[in-house]
């Protein structure tokens, strides 16, 4: 899951054309990114889900990192107006080797992206992650 940071900064104070503008920078990268990994998909206001059905949590995480470092890399700008850095929290959840459900799965992915925004945004976590940390699991005291 990927959400757009402060994404109603954009509108607020650009206009909504420069929120659309900014839509369509993001997914535009991630289409890019993904190529034929994957699919991307728009999955309601300004959050994305991305499904790699190849590539398990680990390798899930490094490309979401890769991808949330390019789209903070480019400052846009509208009719004039800089808009300044788009930035991104990413939540990653995989089926590992069990049988997971579609909602399972995007209900995981869904709590770390929430976790990514409350700790700060313009990051990304995983779902294993944030089990380990809510269960203290390789925490030391």
């Amino acid at each position: 899951m990927i959400d757009i940071d402060h994404f109603k900064r954009f509108n607020d104070e650009f206009g909504h054309d420069a929120g659309d503008m900014v839509m369509q920078h993001v997914a535009g990268m991630m289409m890019a990114a993904v190529g034929n990994a994957g699919e991307a998909f728009r999955f309601g206001g300004e959050e994305f889900t991305i499904l790699l059905p190849d590539a398990d949590e680990e390798a899930s995480a490094t490309w979401a990192e890769t991808l949330r470092k390019q789209i903070r890399a480019t400052a846009l700008a509208f009719r004039g107006s800089l808009l300044g850095h788009v930035t991104v929290s990413i939540g990653i959840a995989a089926t590992g080797t069990g049988s997971i459900s579609f909602a399972n799965l995007i209900a995981s992915a869904d709590a770390a992206l929430l976790v990514a925004k409350a700790q700060g945004r313009d990051q990304v976590m995983t779902a294993s992650r944030l089990q380990a940390e809510s269960t203290g699991i390789g925490q030391t005291a």
